[in-house]
């Protein structure tokens, strides 16, 4: 017996021809069939097909759970039979990130569908593929401007003042910036650079909370001082006690004779050691 449907294409209660049918056994010579099964009916249901290589792209923070597929140039779909048309269709697929905040993130991917003349034949099975992409922090910006200071041995900045940031999504908010500059050196000469690094803060609880994880400052290199001087201004310091000037011999110039510098020089910081010396200037050159 042979049953066939009219045509291959997936529907419900599809008529079903017989041919073929035929009597057998012993007396089957003694009868005829006088009237062929008819009305017969029967389903044709999709086949399932699997998808392979499909991808999230990884996003900049933007406040939303929103990713985007995308096919790798590996992708195919597997159970098409024989020559049939069918390929993946994207455009009304969705994908959504578990949560808005950034890192490694695991993806629902649904809404993936077919195309092509055979599509209406296969099923997609739902794409369970352990598929992740990453958030990665939105960056802000901030212009710092540096005091400069008097020498105190370290290579500390002197006074910072800070912009607000810009860059912050929506009506998002942050808490306050911390900031540690640092000069490349502790030395009124040698210091032509600071490096200036941040630290964000989670905004205060909220319907406008921001998370400092979400963002990011980078570090900035600054070489020049608030009001165009030096980072560093030499530090005073003091002598205790009055200088002696030896009596000379005339030489035709206004130089002195030896000065012998007498007392301590206080003001120096911490352990520091400095000598001291001096010449001194005659109002005339004569005796």
């Amino acid at each position: 017996v042979t049953a066939a449907f009219a045509d291959k294409m997936v529907a419900s209660s599809k008529p079903i021809s017989l041919s073929g049918i035929s009597l057998s056994g012993a007396e089957s010579g003694n009868y005829s069939l006088a009237l062929q099964p008819s009305s017969l009916t029967a389903n044709i249901t999709p086949a399932p097909l699997a998808i392979t290589d499909l991808s999230v792209e990884n996003k900049v923070y933007d406040g939303t759970t929103t990713a985007s597929l995308v096919l790798l140039p590996t992708a195919s779909l597997t159970g098409i039979l024989g020559s049939d048309s069918v390929n993946i269709a994207i455009s009304g697929g969705r994908a959504v990130f578990n949560d808005k905040n950034s890192g490694n993130k695991s993806v629902t991917i649904t809404g993936i569908g077919l195309f092509g003349d055979d599509a209406i034949n296969y099923s997609l099975a739902p794409y369970f593929a352990s598929v992740t992409a990453n958030i990665t922090p939105q960056a802000l910006t901030i212009i710092t401007s540096i005091a400069p200071k008097i020498y105190d041995g370290t290579n500390a900045v002197g006074a910072m003042t800070h912009s607000a940031v810009t860059g912050l999504i929506g009506s998002e908010t942050l808490g306050a910036v911390a900031a540690t500059g640092l000069l490349n050196s502790k030395d009124v000469l040698g210091a032509t650079s600071a490096t200036v690094s941040y630290v964000l803060a989670d905004g205060a609880a909220g319907v406008n909370q921001g998370l400092a994880r979400n963002y990011s400052l980078a570090q900035q290199v600054i070489t020049t001082v608030d009001g165009g001087i030096s980072f560093i201004s030499p530090k005073d310091l003091t002598i205790s006690g009055s200088p002696t000037i030896a009596n000379k011999v005339y030489d035709g110039t206004n130089v002195s004779g030896a000065v012998t510098l007498g007392g301590t020089i206080s003001g120096l910081i911490g352990s520091e050691v400095l000598g001291i010396s001096g010449v001194g200037a005659l109002k005339r050159k004569n005796v």
